[in-house]
């Protein structure tokens, strides 16, 4: 028996070695025949012997069925968004900015920016243990039993340290082709391109489905267990077994980092992935944490987002749809067209000026772009080659689904009847989304059919349905509804920013709702909240501050909040809570600190402090650590008294 144990051991080490040099090093060293014959003796013995088999075999490579449900992982290192730039005039500005704003020797990475999917992959003792979806930056969805199935990520990595991975999981695109024409012989929907085929991969149930697709990642970045700066973290994770894109580049110059950039989008259509950009990083950790972050992306890097790609196809027919707020968009129906890797068929045409200023006619041959790589929108109208047949477009006067009658806002068209069938159901889609309840399986279509049916009007009749009814409903079987009913109890237990979210209040997205949800603590306090006392919140402007005065004084969304605090909604969240110590005191860090700059910068704010970008007049105290540049001299040449940080610690006690 120990030699068989010792056999299974080898093949393991082995086959996992030879995976390495196909998938990562491009440098296979046996034929596929020879690996296929190691791989089914491997088999073999996990077959007679199942209680030596290891969960870094690469037979779990192929998945290990389907689990029960996807559960929340908070991110113990939050997952930021990139600010973009679209031209180098704006990629030198920037990169001019953190060169005056740390004043010393600073060095920059620039990496493709692949069109997938933000994961993050946890290892302990040299083992996954871990992966999980990047979500809304602070909680994902666990899905290790997928990234388990994915050859270019190692299950077990030579360092026993835990490590967290930042990666990027994208289709190739000849496997996005081959799904694609998978799922229309078996007339299925088609993925509309490789990222959502990608993200969509990775939150299904079943990992053996998961495992044909076919998926890769890139790793670019290390959260947990970094040395002194990104490019050797890489290196050295690119040793370890990771996927490392080859045309990562370490930049010491300006003109090197747009040569980079450059030299990427020359490449651009050679790939056999989607890129939609490239990421530009400052390279020195501590300077990353000297240049701080905003609420939702750091300072110390930008992406530089590649022109969209434009192609030629007809306008065949103009339709009006209405959206949850009301407004009604004309959406352009075209001739089927490929454009950044999809298929498309439609492209918003925005609001009645955006028409006229195009002078766009159906059967006009117009410019399809996809704005960002995303969203599919004309650019211009080709007059030239007008035949004489085409019509002009006209809005309606009534609203498309309930006749109403419209009105007009600026350059918009809106219905203002809260019952409108659209608005309804606009309404239900967005409380139930992925970014805000989250309940699983009531997608659009029931939505459509519970409306019908008059079971639902409302978010607040989601947690009153009737599941004896819903099981006599056609299609619907006892799994599908019983999944339902434990989807809409779990989104019981979602956070109150979610909730407030979900009710939505026009303005009020993600990130606004977590800021109102911190500030105010909860919705009778935000209820109470007047005009003044939102506009004192930072990141709430005049207009954001008026949408929630007035949406929350209409009476039917006081019934809504009502009817969802009887559901057991979460309405409360742990207020900010803020000393005074500091209060009404500026302060600014500078130069290598003995702590990371958000736990010195989140103590001011906790003692009523706060933080600002720059040196001027009106800083009270710069802190300053080792290898402070220009920062110090400026605050010299000012007169701003500057402190270290024992200094700083003693007024942050009240000494």
């Amino acid at each position: 028996m120990q030699e068989i144990e010792n056999r299974y051991h080898e093949l393991v080490e082995k086959l996992n070695r030879h995976n390495k040099l196909y998938y990562i090093e491009n440098a296979p060293e046996i034929s596929d025949e020879e690996y296929d014959t190691l791989y089914k003796e491997l088999e073999r013995i996990e077959v007679e012997h199942p209680g030596l088999k290891v969960d870094y075999s690469p037979t779990q490579r192929v998945g290990a069925g389907e689990v029960d449900s996807i559960d929340t992982v908070t991110h113990e290192v939050k997952m930021l968004s990139l600010d973009n730039t679209y031209n180098e005039e704006e990629l030198r500005s920037f990169l001019l900015g953190v060169i005056d704003a740390v004043g010393h020797n600073v060095s920059f990475t620039v990496e493709p920016k692949i069109d997938g999917a933000s994961v993050s992959l946890t290892y302990e003792n040299g083992k996954l243990v871990r992966g999980a979806t990047r979500g809304d930056g602070s909680v994902g969805e666990e899905i290790t039993h997928n990234v388990r199935t994915i050859p270019s990520i190692p299950l077990t990595i030579d360092d026993e340290r835990r490590l967290v991975v930042r990666g990027e999981v994208f289709m190739p695109v000849n496997s996005f082709e081959s799904l694609n024409e998978e799922r229309e012989r078996n007339e299925q929907a088609l993925f509309a391109n490789p990222r959502n085929a990608a993200a969509g991969s990775l939150k299904l149930k079943d990992s053996t489905e998961a495992a044909k697709r076919k998926l890769d990642m890139f790793t670019f970045g290390l959260d947990v267990g970094r040395g002194d700066d990104h490019h050797s973290d890489l290196k050295y994770l690119k040793e370890l077994g990771f996927n490392v894109n080859k045309r990562l580049t370490l930049c010491k110059e300006i003109d090197e980092v747009i040569d980079a950039v450059i030299a990427i989008e020359n490449e651009r259509d050679s790939l056999d992935y989607e890129i939609d950009g490239a990421v530009v990083k400052v390279n020195e950790y501590h300077i990353q944490e000297e240049l701080g972050q905003t609420i939702k992306a750091p300072k110390w890097a930008k992406a530089y987002k590649y022109p969209a790609e434009r192609v030629k196809t007809r306008l065949e027919d103009v339709q009006f749809q209405v959206g949850r707020m009301g407004t009604v968009t004309p959406v352009a129906y075209l001739e089927p067209v490929k454009v950044s890797g999809s298929t498309v068929s439609r492209a918003t045409l925005h609001n009645a000026d955006e028409i006229e200023r195009l002078g766009v006619r159906v059967g006009d041959i117009v410019a399809l772009e996809k704005g960002g790589d995303v969203i599919p929108k004309i650019i211009r109208v080709y007059e030239d080659e007008r035949k004489g047949d085409e019509r002009g477009i006209v809005f309606p006067e009534e609203c498309p689904s309930c006749s109403s009658r419209l009105v007009r806002e600026s350059a918009y068209y809106k219905c203002v009847n809260p019952e409108c069938p659209a608005i309804v159901r606009g309404a239900l889609q967005h409380f139930a989304s992925r970014n805000a309840m989250d309940i699983e399986g009531l997608g659009e279509k029931l939505i459509d059919r519970l409306v019908d049916e008059g079971m639902l009007s409302t978010p607040d009749d989601i947690y009153r349905l009737d599941y004896d009814k819903l099981r006599g409903m056609d299609r619907l079987g006892e799994k599908s509804v019983e999944n339902l009913a434990d989807a809409i109890e779990k989104s019981k237990e979602k956070p109150f920013s979610k909730v407030l979210y979900g009710i939505g209040i026009p303005s009020v997205g993600i990130k606004t709702a977590e800021v109102l949800a911190e500030e105010f603590g909860s919705i009778d306090a935000l209820m109470d909240a007047d005009l003044q006392s939102l506009e004192r919140v930072h990141s709430i402007g005049t207009l954001v501050a008026e949408d929630i005065v007035k949406t929350l004084s209409e009476s039917r969304v006081q019934r809504l909040i009502e009817g969802l605090k009887d559901a057991g909604l979460k309405f409360s969240a742990e207020k900010k809570q803020t000393g005074s110590t500091l209060e009404g005191l500026k302060f600014l860090f500078t130069g290598k600190l003995s702590k990371s700059r958000k736990d010195y910068e989140d103590s001011v704010k906790a003692e009523g402090g706060r933080i600002i970008s720059s040196v001027s007049k009106n800083l009270d105290y710069l802190v300053v650590g080792e290898d402070a540049g220009s920062k110090l001299e400026k605050a010299q040449k000012l007169g701003v008294k500057t402190i270290n940080e024992d200094e700083f610690n003693k007024l942050l006690q009240g000494d």
